[in-house]
Order: C-alpha cells, then sequence, then structure tokens
C-alpha cells in the first residue's frame, strides 16, 4: 500500500511539473488567436482592395509572395526548420538516457545544448510569427498541422533549460514538422514524382514512429493522473517506446513490451488508428505516382538547373523512339550527357520498358510523357522552357502526310513559345511543308524533308548504282563492331560503312595551295577524301570548287573519314562550337557475330549486266497514256502491253514527290563521266492512283502512267517488266496503330519485290521498306542470308545485308539518323542535300570559286588502272578530270570468280586497293 501510495505521489508530482509547460502554450496560443482573430474579422468586413494594389503596399502580401513555393524565403525557411528539427530529435533522444544528469550544473555539455535549443526555439518562434502574418487566414493557419507543432513545441525548446525532467517535453513533435519541411523543400528541388513519394513514405513512417514512441515515452514516465488509481511501476526507456510501437504497427504483437498507465494505453489506440490511416495514404500516392510514371503521367525532373536536356514532340511509335535513342546516345558521339524527354499523345508502347532495361547505360536518361506540345500543363511537366534542343518527329506511316506536317508545325510554333532560345530539329513529310517549318523557325540546317529526300535517293539510284547505300552510311551511326569480317568482300564493305562526314579545321600545310593539291594531299597523308569547303565568315557550304582555287586557312574542309585525324572540332554555324568525339578506330572494327550477314550466301545473277553503260534512250510508247496532270488520279484505261518500250524505269507504286524522283534522270553520264542528254528516257508509274504532284509532260517528257496494280502479274507484264533497266518499289503510306501491324505496312513492296524478281530475275530491283526489320522477308537471293534464322535482332543487322550493301533496298527511317546527326554535326544537312541534289552554291557561283553545280556520278575503271593501286586513280582523277573519288561501287569479281554475294559499297578506300575492271567510281564532279 506504501508503494502505491509512493507511486501516486512521483506521478502527481510529475504531472504537477507539466503544468508552466501547458501554461506556457496556452499562453503562446492565445496570443496567436488575440492576433489572429481581430485580422481577420477585419479582413473580412472591410472592402476589398485590387489585387495588384495590395500586392505593392501591404506587408503581408509581400511576405505571401516571397513565402510561395519554390522562392528563395520560402526555400531558405524550410531548410532551417528541416536542419533544426533534426537536431532537436537527436538532442531529445539524448537527453531521454541522461535523466537527472541532464539537469543537472555539472554537465557543461548539456549546458550548451539547453542554449542551443533555446536559440533555435526563438528562431522558431519568429519563423512562426513571420508565417501567420502572411497567412490570408490567419485562424485557420494557428490551427494547422504547422501551426499546431510550433505552438506545441517552441515552449519546450525556449524553457528547455529550466525542465526538471527530460520526459517533460514535446520536442519529439519536431519530427512531424522535419515531415512538412522535408515535404516542402522536395517540391523546389528536380527529382522524379516516384523518388518524392518514396521518401515522403519513408520519412512519414521514420517520423510517425519518432512521434508516437515520444508520447508513449513520456505517458508511461508521467503516470497516471492523480484521479486514476493504478499501479504503473514499470519504467519505459524511448528506445523501448520506439520497439513497442513498431512492433505494434507492423501487426506482429509480440507482447513482451506494452504499456501501463491508462493514459498512454488511450494514446496508443489512438495512434494506431491514425497511423494505419497515414501509411495507406502514403503507399497509395507511392503507387499511384509509379503507376503514372508507368503511363506517361509523370512529370520530368532536371538533374540540375544548369543541366539541358532534349525534347522530342510529335506522334511517334516505339520503332521510331528506338531508332532516335539507338542514333542519339550512339557510341560513336561519344558519352552523351543530355537526357531525351518524349512528349508524344500516345501511351507508352509496352515494349520500351523492356527495351530500356535491356540498355541500362541510356535508361536513366530516357522518360516518356503521354500528352501534348499544345497544352500548357504538358509543356511544364517536359520542362520545354528549360530544354536545350527540340526535335518534331512525324508519323511517317500516316495517310495524309499534310495534315501530319501542319500539326506537327502547330505543336513547333507552341513549344517555340515556352522556349525561343532552344535549337529545333524537325522532320518534314512533304516539300509544301518545308516552307512552314522555316517561317515557323526551323533553320534550314536543322530541317530534313522525308519525300524530296526520299525521292532524290531512289531517283539517284537508278543512275549510280549503290548511291541509297552510299549517301546512308555517311551520316548512320552502324554498329559495325558487332561483326568480325570474314570475306575480304564483307571487310572492305564494313571499313566503308564506318565512314562519316567531318567538317574540321584546315591542317596548316596545306594553306595556301590549290584545291586539287588539298585533296589529294589530305587523302595521301590522313586518308581523308576532301568534298568542299566551309567558309566560317559567312557560313557558307561549298563542293568541290575549281582545281586552282587557292585554299587558306579561312575555310574549313569537308571531308570523309573513319577516324578523323584532322581535327577533333566541327564548326557550329554562328559563334557556338561543340566538341565532336573522335572516332576510335577499335570502335569501327569489324567483327562477325551471330546477327551478321552470312559471307557464303547465294550469288545474284547477272551482276555485269546491271550496269553496261547509260539508260538508253526512246522514241516514243504510244501505248501507255501520258500524265497530263499535276494530281489527282489518272483517267487512263487499261492498255495491251507495250512492245516498244525498252529500258524504261519502272515505278512500282505512287509515290507522292515523284518531281525530286525525275530531277536526277534528266542529266546522266556516259561511263566515262562525259554528259549526255537522256531526257528521253522514259518513267512508267504503275499504280492504281497518281498523286504524284509537281510533275508535267512540258518540264518532263516521257512520264507514263499506267493504272494498275504492281501486285499482280498480269499488270507488271504490261508495263514493261521484262524490258524495264530498273524497277523501283516505292512503299506507300499506310496507318497503324500496333507494332504488328506496323510490320505489316510493308506487305504491298515486299510482295512485288517478290513478283518482280521471281518474273525477270535479270532486272535489278530497289525495293524502299518501310521497316528495317521486315529485310528477313524478303527472298534469300536478295538478303543474302543463309544459315541464319530469318528474323532480326534489331535494325543495325538491315545494314549489314548484301542487299543494303548493294543499294538494292533504302528505309527512309534512316533520315532520322541524318537529323540527329546534325545535332552533333551542325553542317551535315547542307552537305548531304548537295550530295543529293548536286545544286549550286549560290555563294560559291557570286564569288568565282564554282563554275557548274556538281553532283555525284559513276565511272568505269580506266582499262590502264585495272590492277593498279586506287591512290593513283584519284590522283589522276583530281589532277587531270578535276574529279574527286570518293568510293567504289565492286562486283567482288576477281580474275572471273565471284567473291561476294552481291555488288556492295566501299565507301573511301584505302590508297593500296587494287582495282578491277568490274569496279565503279563514285566521283563527285561538275555536272
Amino acid at each position: 500500500m506504501g508503494g502505491q501510495n509512493s507511486t501516486a505521489a512521483a506521478d502527481a508530482q510529475s504531472w504537477a511539473a507539466v503544468d508552466p509547460l501547458l501554461a506556457a502554450m496556452a499562453c503562446l496560443l492565445a496570443f496567436s488567436l488575440l492576433v489572429a482573430v481581430p485580422w481577420d474579422l477585419i479582413n473580412k468586413f472591410s472592402p476589398e482592395v485590387p489585387k495588384a494594389k495590395r500586392r505593392r503596399t501591404s506587408l503581408s502580401s509581400k511576405l505571401r509572395l516571397a513565402l510561395e513555393d519554390g522562392e528563395p524565403l520560402q526555400t531558405a525557411l524550410e531548410g532551417y526548420q528541416l536542419g533544426a528539427s533534426i537536431f532537436i530529435c537527436f538532442s531529445y533522444v539524448q537527453k531521454t538516457y541522461m535523466g537527472d544528469y541532464y539537469c543537472s550544473a555539472q554537465c557543461v555539455y548539456c549546458q550548451v545544448l539547453a542554449v542551443i535549443e533555446i536559440v533555435l526555439g526563438v528562431l522558431c518562434c519568429i519563423d512562426f510569427c513571420v508565417r501567420m502574418l502572411a497567412a490570408r487566414k490567419k485562424i485557420k493557419f494557428v490551427f494547422s498541422a504547422r501551426g499546431i507543432i510550433d505552438i506545441a513545441t517552441i515552449p519546450s525548446l525556449v524553457f528547455s533549460y529550466y525542465l526538471t525532467c527530460t520526459f517533460i517535453t514535446f520536442c519529439y513533435l519536431r519530427a512531424a514538422r522535419l515531415y512538412l519541411s522535408l515535404k516542402a523543400v522536395l517540391k523546389s528541388v528536380e527529382v522524379s514524382d516516384v523518388l518524392k513519394s518514396v521518401i515522403n513514405l519513408v520519412v512519414l513512417i521514420v517520423a510517425s514512429v519518432f512521434c508516437f514512441a515520444g508520447t508513449v515515452f513520456a505517458t508511461e514516465n508521467l503516470g497516471n493522473p492523480p484521479f486514476i488509481q493504478e499501479d504503473d511501476e514499470m519504467v519505459m526507456t524511448f528506445f523501448t517506446s520506439v520497439y513497442f510501437i513498431l512492433v505494434t504497427i507492423s501487426t506482429v504483437g509480440y507482447g513482451d513490451y506494452n504499456p501501463s498507465t491508462t493514459f498512454s494505453r488511450v494514446v496508443v489506440i489512438g495512434f494506431i488508428l491514425t497511423g494505419v490511416t497515414f501509411f495507406g495514404v502514403g503507399v497509395s500516392e507511392l503507387f499511384s505516382n509509379i503507376q503514372g510514371m508507368r503511363m506517361g503521367r509523370g512529370t520530368y525532373a532536371r538533374r540540375s538547373k544548369k543541366h539541358k536536356h532534349v525534347v522530342v514532340i510529335g506522334v511517334i511509335d516505339f520503332d521510331e523512339i528506338q531508332s532516335f535513342l539507338r542514333e542519339f546516345f550512339h557510341e560513336d558521339h561519344g558519352t552523351q550527357d543530355a537526357d531525351v524527354v518524349f512528349l508524344v499523345p500516345l501511351d507508352p508502347p509496352e515494349q520500351l520498358n523492356s527495351w530500356l532495361r535491356q540498355n541500362p547505360r541510356i535508361q536513366s536518361q530516357v522518360t516518356y510523357l503521354k500528352g501534348s506540345a499544345m497544352v500548357a500543363t504538358d509543356i511544364a511537366r517536359a520542362k520545354i522552357a528549360d530544354a536545350g534542343s527540340i526535335f518534331v518527329m512525324p508519323e511517317k506511316s500516316s495517310i495524309d502526310t499534310l495534315a501530319e506536317d501542319a500539326g506537327n508545325t502547330m505543336r513547333l510554333l507552341s513549344a517555340a513559345r515556352a522556349n525561343a532560345n532552344a535549337d529545333i530539329y524537325a522532320l518534314a513529310m512533304e516539300s509544301e511543308s518545308v516552307e512552314h517549318f522555316l517561317t515557323a523557325g526551323v533553320a534550314s540546317h536543322r530541317l530534313v524533308c522525308v519525300e524530296s529526300m526520299k525521292m532524290s535517293i531512289l531517283g539517284k539510284s537508278c543512275e549510280v548504282m549503290g548511291f541509297s547505300t552510299f549517301i546512308s552510311n555517311l551520316f548512320l551511326s552502324i554498329n559495325s563492331a558487332v561483326l568480325e569480317a570474314k570475306e575480304m568482300w564483307l571487310d572492305e564493305y564494313l571499313k566503308g560503312a564506318s565512314q562519316e562526314i567531318y567538317v574540321v579545321d584546315l591542317p596548316g600545310e596545306f594553306d595556301g595551295k590549290s584545291y586539287c593539291e588539298v585533296v589529294y594531299g589530305v587523302y595521301d597523308s590522313y586518308g581523308s577524301i576532301v568534298l568542299g569547303l566551309f567558309h566560317q565568315k559567312n557560313s557558307s557550304t561549298l563542293l568541290k570548287p575549281r582545281s586552282d582555287y587557292l585554299v587558306t586557312n579561312e575555310y574549313q574542309v569537308i571531308v570523309i573519314d573513319d577516324d578523323c585525324q584532322l581535327g577533333v572540332k566541327t564548326s557550329k554555324k554562328g559563334d557556338k562550337e561543340r566538341e565532336r568525339p573522335r572516332r576510335l578506330k577499335e570502335q569501327k572494327s569489324a567483327k562477325f557475330g551471330k546477327s551478321a550477314v552470312h559471307p557464303k550466301a547465294i550469288l545474284a545473277v547477272g551482276k555485269k549486266k546491271m550496269m553496261d553503260g547509260p539508260l538508253p534512250a526512246l522514241k516514243s510508247a504510244p501505248q501507255i497514256a501520258k500524265t497530263s496532270v499535276e494530281r489527282g488520279p489518272s483517267d487512263s484505261p487499261p492498255v495491251p502491253q507495250p512492245h516498244h518500250l525498252r529500258g524504261h524505269i519502272l515505278v512500282c507504286g505512287s509515290p507522292t514527290s515523284l518531281v525530286h524522283f525525275i530531277k536526277p534522270l534528266r542529266v546522266s553520264e556516259d561511263g566515262m563521266g562525259k554528259k549526255k542528254d537522256v531526257s528521253s528516257v522514259p518513267v512508267v508509274i504503275l499504280a492504281e492512283d497518281c498523286s504524284y504532284g509537281g510533275v508535267s509532260p512540258e518540264r518532263f517528257p516521257n512520264v507514263y502512267h499506267l493504272r494498275g496494280n504492281p501486285n499482280i502479274k498480269r499488270d507488271l507484264m504490261q508495263a514493261g517488266l521484262l524490258d524495264a533497266r530498273r524497277i523501283v518499289v516505292v512503299s506507300p503510306p499506310a496507318g497503324h496503330s500496333t507494332e504488328t501491324e506496323s510490320r505489316l505496312a510493308d506487305a504491298s513492296p515486299i510482295f512485288t519485290t517478290l513478283l518482280a524478281q521471281n518474273l525477270a530475275p535479270k532486272v535489278r530491283v530497289i525495293a524502299e521498306i518501310t521497316n528495317p526489320q521486315n529485310i528477313g522477308f524478303l527472298p534469300r537471293r536478295l538478303s543474302g542470308r543463309t544459315g541464319a534464322p530469318d528474323s532480326t535482332e534489331g535494325d543495325d543487322e538491315f545494314y549489314f545485308t548484301p542487299q543494303y550493301a548493294s543499294g538494292g533496298v533504302y528505309s527512309a527511317s534512316s533520315l532520322d539518323a541524318l537529323l540527329i546527326q546534325s545535332f552533333y554535326n551542325p553542317d551535315i544537312i547542307p552537305v548531304i542535300n548537295l550530295l543529293i541534289s548536286g545544286l549550286e552554291s549560290a555563294d560559291g557561283l557570286s564569288e568565282g570559286v564554282q563554275d557548274t553545280p556538281v553532283t555525284v556520278s559513276q565511272i568505269l575503271v580506266p582499262k590502264e588502272f585495272v590492277g593498279k593501286e586506287y591512290g593513283k586513280l584519284l590522283e589522276k582523277l583530281i589532277f587531270d578530270k578535276e574529279m574527286v573519288a570518293v568510293g567504289l561501287y565492286r562486283f567482288g569479281i576477281v580474275k572471273g570468280e565471284v567473291l561476294a554475294p552481291q555488288p556492295y559499297v566501299f565507301t573511301n578506300p584505302p590508297k593500296d586497293t587494287l582495282l578491277s575492271e568490274d569496279d565503279r567510281v563514285f566521283v563527285l564532279r561538275d555536272r
């Protein structure tokens, strides 16, 4: 009985010690209400002050603006609260184990700790007053979570030096203030929503456990209130309280510890119910953010405010995303630090996450957001205002390409309004849309037109064998390191495929020398082919000036090389420079792997007959209806087989930009590069409709249209398939919504190619396919694959097939790589445009450094150079013929023995390469 009386007396003494602290809390609350209530009443019944005027004159309004999320003052105050709360919680745990020694005068450390807490308490009180003054509704602020915590903890801090018991304090509630401050700080920090949710959930759990444990510890040590008479001799430490709370809320409930006082039991019941609710809400928010990120509903988080990222906008599918990322993060470009954010109005592709997991090197740098560049909230989510570059990509499978370009132009304008300083790169589907993109702010050297460039390449390929492969490899980053070249032809092709275009400073030893001397000297010393010059002052690009033109150090040289030894920087138009990573030869080494083309493929038929000279002229072909309209379907009826048609170009399908297909065909050369008018070479279009705008008989004679289906044998025969010189199969646009449908988009051109090759095996076919992975569906004679499965492991394998190496198949998807290359090499698009179209440089002609437009053509190897070194031929051509040799088109025939499955392109061969009589030479010459 005496023990119970002594315990009750101790409890009464402890509860009496709490009274001053509760009184201090009550005074602070009363003072706050005395200020808040009259203030709110005055504001409620006083006339409304205009918002703009209130902001200019009211201290409260100025503080309110300064305390908005993201403002420096708000971040600083919350940072202080965060640091102070951590220190106070740490100090509280220490004090719980020090007991009476903490209150003794002998503990100097304890006295210093108490003084620090008093200072922190005063600063917290000032913060509380500032926030209350800034609050619109001050009563609401007083009873908010922040207000209640401050009112409960500030007296405990200010009077900590005078407290007689370490458990008589409310300092442990600063853990809840820590959670609120951290949540506010995270709003101004660039981290993902998922990471924010994880941090918030972890801190919420820790803060809740800390507060629950502190309350249980205090109530257990306080004992029962005087009006409750129970035996409560059990004493808990703070660690015991933490252990009890964790065991309880985790539903384990060992029962080895439990509250002994009635009051603490009531507190535990309340905390358990509150904790279950808080934890459930936190976990739900976390999973919601994770699911939102997977569905593209998240927000991009920059790594730092100085870090610039790239935003890709448009309606693009997984294949285009995959192609973009492969080229953008290709090892040839070095280590790329920029993040890529896709803002696409489609759900994330199912394959994207799994593909990124297979590429951990770039996984953390890619963010997919579902949204539109036309919506302000989506622009904010993608941080377009902070982006360094913006790529506008079209849906290439769209049926209405003009509408697709119009939509992308609007997206571009919207993005440009948000960020006028970003570099904008765009792909236009139709040539009619080019002017719209230029007007919208896209620079010409960052703009690629898919249809015009594609048709120009296909048209040029009818005259220059392998041109599509030659030109595409100059801007493609092909991962040839996965192959091991076990055959000579494959080794040569891979060495050529690794060549790229650079713009570098002119070596000092060539300053003041003539252009022809520069070409030969650079090739002889560095193994690089000089295509032309770039003037740094007026940012003009000039291909192959006059041979006697003196080149000074005012110019940079445009070269083809795989390991640019002339320099490591490329110039960016303007006053900026971007580092250009060196192309290390070991990165381009040839290896033969599982995905490579097998060198023992079936040989092609009739290689020598594929090019015996220029296309023959034709007098007339009256059996075929001549085009007489610029747009719209042809009304010509089916016609019998045109027996008088010979040596024509048969186009299977309806190209939308035929004018660009025809232009390269209207000026040709004979076997040694002499110009010859072949305007009468006929072009026959076999299609069910005719929408090739811009072509008329007056401008391009001998263009004919035959209504029919290229997949039907009868129609092909009527179009003169057997007597055609070239067959070009055009892939029609076809909308699709799934991966399977995207693969089926090439069904028609594949069927046409199979049928044409079966009916006319000696006629050369140039097939366009939309999806490079569909190369496996072409006949084995075309793809050259034996002993390997038809399935593909990626787009890279497409560029290793003999059919692509020979220029027999082309995919416009490679133009994505050209646009991305312009991000690293700003001068590449003008150079490629000049190589394809052969258009003159107005600056060069006006300055007198270029007499005529230039073009890429193909000549036979002169007889006197058969069996000689390639370097000797290059020297002869540049000094005597004013031609720049840039590569070979080889049939792989040595002494009558065929060593290659098909002809192949060999770009920039070494100077000791021996020439064969069957070789053709790619040359850059005057047109």
